[in-house]
């Protein structure tokens, strides 16, 4: 029988496993692989679609239509899919997606539901159903807006639903809402989860972004930030003594201000320029930090501007980038300590007392940091040959 099943699609693996007990041991014990599903819930295209699989791949998308929906059959009667033409078309995309996922070993399974198109407790309803499933991503959407439209992300989503979503997802969960959140949103879990991702963020702030601690990957679309607040950021991220998130991408609000030299004023950096300059940043205060490298990426174009920050382990790979922003640390030190005898020297020549001997001294120190630093220069230059 397993060399049987192993010729059948998808959906016929499924169908098999609903008749029997036996059977469906059987096709479970195979343990049988696929990337993953993908849930769509929406206002009137509900599906699922089986990523690549390591069988018979035909039929991937299984399309759940109530049978008022004639106008979306017809505009679908293209679309290779299987359609199925029920009554309720959630709950039998939910029902089928339960038994699939029971059913095959997969690294992806991802649940993406549309805002509006319900009250708030029936979405809520739906969540729950979602949350019994071991999903791996929630993806929130705003208004359908039609066939070519896509997806309006001013819609606003309710604010009990999404404390409904913070309070019940896991936290090891990609969690994606492409919506507007409420302008007085806050939860202590907004930034937890494992992947995040929020549109129309005018609600974060500086301080949200300095309050971040071991965090994953996030991203945040439309912050109301510009140039110099994303330096202070960064300045931030360079003397925290704590390792603050995996990863960040900031899309700033359209029209903001938003300079390059500005978002750069007073970092220390080295640059990698590939396809596009990639700066490294390093952590001052490493004790107690395990991602001690940040790999900044700008980006300016005609219709966004941002950064990204990677933040990495040091490692093999970065000790030449490493070893030069030591350098660069220890050179800026070194210049600063030289500006503070300049400073001291003028105190002294003042004083009336012990002058000759306290300038001596001062020109010693002068002497043995100036030393340093040409050293210093010079094993920069050997680096960056």
């Amino acid at each position: 029988m397993k060399d049987v099943v192993k010729l059948m699609t998808v959906i016929e693996i499924y169908k098999l496993s609903l008749a029997t007990k036996r059977s469906k041991a059987i096709v479970k014990s195979m343990k049988l692989k696929t990337d993953g599903f993908a849930v769509s819930l929406c206002q009137r295209l509900t599906h699922i679609n089986i990523l690549s699989i390591e069988m018979n791949n035909k039929s991937t998308t299984q399309a759940f239509y109530d049978r008022t929906d004639e106008d979306i059959l017809r505009s679908q009667a293209k679309v290779k899919e299987t359609k199925h033409i029920v009554s309720d078309p959630i709950n039998e995309c939910l029902e089928m997606a339960k038994g699939l996922i029971t059913l095959f070993v997969s690294k992806s399974r991802k649940f993406s539901l549309h805002i509006n198109y319900k009250e708030p407790e029936e979405l809520k309803q739906i969540l729950s159903e979602i949350l019994t499933q071991p999903y791996t991503e929630i993806l929130f959407f705003g208004d359908y807006m039609g066939r070519h439209g896509g997806y309006n992300t001013d819609s606003v989503i309710d604010g009990g639903v999404l404390n409904y979503l913070m309070n019940n997802v896991k936290l090891d969960t990609n969690l994606s809402i492409q919506a507007k959140l409420p302008e007085d949103f806050n939860h202590e879990n907004a930034f937890k989860f494992r992947k995040i991702c929020y549109w129309n963020c005018s609600w974060v702030t500086l301080e949200t972004l300095k309050s971040f601690r071991n965090f994953g990957s996030i991203s945040l679309y439309d912050v109301n930030l510009d140039s110099k607040t994303i330096n202070k950021f960064l300045t931030h991220w360079v003397n925290s003594d704590k390792d603050m998130m995996e990863d960040i991408k900031l899309r700033i609000i359209p029209g903001n201000r938003f300079i390059k030299n500005e978002v750069l004023n007073n970092l220390i950096t080295t640059v990698i320029v590939e396809d596009q300059p990639t700066y490294f940043l390093k952590a001052r205060k490493t004790e107690n930090r395990k991602r001690i490298l940040g790999k900044l990426t700008i980006w300016e174009n005609t219709s966004s501007v941002g950064i990204n920050l990677e933040t990495v382990e040091a490692s093999e790979e970065y000790r030449v980038q490493l070893e030069i922003l030591e350098l660069k640390e220890k050179e800026k030190d070194l210049e600063d300590q030289l500006k503070g005898l300049e400073d001291s020297k003028e105190k002294i020549q003042n004083e009336s007392s012990n002058k000759e001997e306290a300038l001596k001294e001062l020109m010693r120190r002068k002497d043995a940091l100036q030393l340093e630093l040409v050293e210093v220069r010079r094993k920069l230059l050997a680096l960056k040959a």
